[in-house]
């Protein structure tokens, strides 16, 4: 992780440094109300859910972590939120990246992870290439159709997925059949436009034990 923090995320190498790394055993953060915290970098296994309210964090822009051991990774207020970056849960935890409207958003990046959901709304430059996560249950609406293909067909969720819904994005029948072609689940649902489940796309999707539904 270290070589991918001095190239994508130098801010990574500033807080925790090389070998040895920096750590921390934190178990509760207490934020103001009105916080105006804009970056957030932690390196802590101890911190659970319900010990620091990273729903209210509505002026941030950067956030990293790693080896979190709290799932909340929904970030309600954050609009602002232009790079999230987590890698390693601990005690191989599920996230939940459901992270609805962030209009903001430039990287998304996990790695070392499952996620129980990965949801991204009206991020329409965001770039997903280096997220190596799987997640369950996908969903995005209104980002680039190039980068959902590329997360869902190219990356670890082809492997973990099981209902995607894909929404507001310039989606092909070429592209959605070579997205399907690329899974190694089967048992899920696709969710997209009614003109997309075209006979192809419904062969495609039969052929992997899916199911098609229309939005």
């Amino acid at each position: 992780m270290r070589g991918i923090w001095s190239a994508n995320f130098p801010e990574m190498t500033d807080a925790f440094g090389t070998i040895p790394e920096k750590a921390s055993r934190i178990s509760e953060v207490k934020l103001p109300a009105n916080n105006v915290i804009e970056n957030f970098i932690m390196r802590t296994a101890t911190l659970q859910d319900g010990k620091c309210d990273f729903d209210n964090l509505p002026k941030l822009k950067k956030f990293f972590c790693q080896s979190p051991f709290f799932s909340n990774f929904t970030f309600a207020k954050s609009t602002e939120l232009e790079i999230l970056y987590a890698t390693a849960p601990t005690a191989g935890i599920k996230l939940n990246a459901d992270l609805g409207n962030k209009p903001n958003l430039k990287d998304v990046t996990f790695t070392n992870a499952t996620l129980s959901k990965f949801a991204i709304s009206n991020a329409t430059g965001v770039v997903l290439k280096d997220s190596k996560a799987g997640a369950i249950a996908v969903e995005f609406d209104n980002i680039p159709a190039v980068q959902a293909a590329q997360y869902i067909g190219n990356g670890a969720a082809r492997s973990t997925v099981k209902s995607i819904t894909l929404k507001n994005m310039e989606l092909t029948e070429d592209l959605l059949v070579k997205i399907i072609k690329r899974l190694q689940t089967s048992g899920g649902t696709l969710k997209v436009k009614s003109d997309l489940l075209t006979v192809k796309v419904k062969a495609e999707l039969s052929a992997k034990g899916w199911t098609g539904s229309p939005l």
